[in-house]
């Protein structure tokens, strides 16, 4: 499968992917029942890395050196400190998973497990070469919420949706009869309609951190039920966290400060360096496509 060694970019992710997707439908014979379990793979990626550690959170930079390298550098970092609170803690539900973080609850978690059993055998696509069957089955009651939808997320992701679309359709807003988003936002109403016959919504108190490591962002579900603050300073550095406090600011270097509102998405593009505002990210999705037809 990676015998091209010229696979870079999207390309070369797609095939780790598929690579790890293999592995992971393979271990309940190859590692034993027993351990199938215990068994997982934080990343195969070219582009980020996902540190787990069941530990206190401050001794994760003792125990991952490269953290304290000063050699090593990124350009973002999610960080997670809590173990899932619906499931018995374990390694592999450890956060961040490797798209997203997930503070808050998916209540409707059942219904979208079924809706992806029941469509997964028409999953096509160019970029698997017909190896979709490889996949395994792409969501599992043994694996919690945020697992769950973390494996959706990254599926869509590796099959050339952005992060940003991707985050939109799986967790729409309150989209029907809101006058702001008429008015504002031209469009975005059918993008919601034509894709809801497609995906079930995954709803409840949500904020989800995300990156496919060219993207950075944040979606609040549509009520708002998770806090999420954030802060741009003139180094150009950006600071989002569930509550104000956790990174020590200068308040003379804030040139900008909010907090994520209802359904709204934060989102920063590497590529084009700047912070991309909900209205204008929206309808160029939108816009992209003729939804209504």
């Amino acid at each position: 499968l990676l015998k091209s060694a010229s696979a870079t970019g999207d390309d070369l992710e797609s095939k780790l992917f598929l690579v790890r997707r293999m592995v992971e439908a393979r271990a309940p014979e190859t590692v034993g029942a027993e351990h199938y379990q215990d068994f997982f793979i934080c990343t195969l990626s070219s582009r980020t890395i996902v540190y787990k550690g069941m530990l206190n959170s401050s001794a994760l930079g003792i125990f991952y050196k490269d953290l304290v390298d000063p050699d090593y550098e990124s350009l973002f970092s999610i960080y997670h400190r809590r173990f899932s609170t619906n499931t018995v803690p374990k390694w592999p539900l450890a956060q961040p998973f490797r798209f997203l973080g997930h503070n808050g609850e998916i209540n409707t978690l059942q219904g979208n497990i079924n809706w992806q059993a029941s469509i997964q055998g028409q999953y096509t696509h160019p970029v698997w070469d017909g190896r979709e069957e490889d996949f395994g089955n792409i969501c599992d009651t043994n694996f919690s919420d945020s697992a769950n939808l973390d494996r959706v997320a990254e599926l869509m992701v590796r099959t050339g949706f952005g992060p940003d679309k991707a985050m939109m359709l799986l967790v729409p807003e309150a989209y029907k009869n809101h006058p702001d988003l008429e008015k504002h936002y031209a469009g975005v109403g059918d993008f919601y309609n034509f894709f809801e016959s497609m995906q079930e919504g995954w709803d409840g108190p949500a904020l989800l951190v995300f990156s496919d490591g060219k993207k950075v962002g944040a979606k609040l579900d549509r009520n708002g039920l998770r806090p999420s603050r954030y802060y741009i300073t003139d180094d150009d550095k950006c600071i989002m966290a569930s509550e104000v406090g956790v990174v020590e600011v200068d308040p003379a270097r804030i040139i900008k400060k909010g907090r994520l509102q209802p359904g709204r998405i934060f989102l920063i593009d590497f590529n084009q360096g700047r912070m991309i505002p909900d209205e204008e990210l929206k309808n160029g999705l939108a816009s992209a496509q003729p939804y209504q037809q």
